[in-house]
């Protein structure tokens, strides 16, 4: 993910830490990452907040592994292929 990429679809979200969670989670829906994975360079509270609007919304799931939560796409989620769709569009025009 480069910056311009970050940019065009910060400007439609207005999250960067969401925007890049986005691109992270539908651009490997397969995947399932532990907060930990999630930080880069951000703030805990920041990534912690916006992972929570986004399982509130069922744009992602999670569970707790442990003492761990994991974190998902939801697929069955009514805007998934509209998102996902989204973000492809994204990464091939700004990459």
């Amino acid at each position: 993910m480069n910056k311009k990429e970050t940019n065009s679809l910060t400007g439609l979200i207005r999250s960067r830490i969401k925007t890049r969670l986005l691109i992270l989670f539908f651009g490997n829906p397969g995947k399932r990452y532990f907060q930990s994975e999630l930080l880069g360079n951000d703030a805990l509270s920041a990534v912690q907040k916006e992972l929570t609007i986004l399982v509130k919304a069922e744009i992602l799931t999670s569970q707790t592994n442990g003492r761990r939560r994991v974190y998902w796409v939801n697929k069955k989620h009514p805007l998934y292929s509209e998102i996902r769709n989204l973000i492809t569009k994204a990464e091939k025009n700004y990459s």
